[in-house]
């Protein structure tokens, strides 16, 4: 989900995310780390962990999905960070159309 959706949706339930782990992410790490360290300090109580960068999971092999369906289609902050393996392409989406991890228990945020 968009970092917008999240907002929106932690406004209307916050106990919602309470026993979820939160796992902003972007591209290799750094706007999402900035976006952790804001949640954290904004709600200290849900649990948020800066996630590794699109870049390192396409890396080490991790799966990706879009619409339930995994792919290997991957969306990058802008083609001088399109840097993936070979088994991977880069998406010239613009950012709120690109690709969102999805795993089961993680509430994933792409960063703006």
């Amino acid at each position: 989900m968009t970092k917008k959706e999240f907002e929106d949706k932690l406004a209307d339930d916050f106990d919602a995310f309470a026993h979820k782990t939160i796992v902003p992410y972007c591209t290799i790490g750094w706007r999402s780390g900035k976006y952790s360290d804001s949640l954290k300090s904004k709600h200290p109580s849900l649990n948020v962990y800066n996630g590794p960068g699109v870049l390192l999971w396409a890396f080490h092999g991790a799966p990706f999905t879009c619409n339930g369906e995994e792919t290997t289609v991957v969306h990058t902050f802008s083609s001088n960070f399109a840097v993936l393996p070979s088994t991977h392409t880069a998406s010239s989406l613009p950012w709120w159309k690109a690709l969102f991890v999805s795993v089961k228990s993680l509430v994933w945020v792409g960063s703006e």
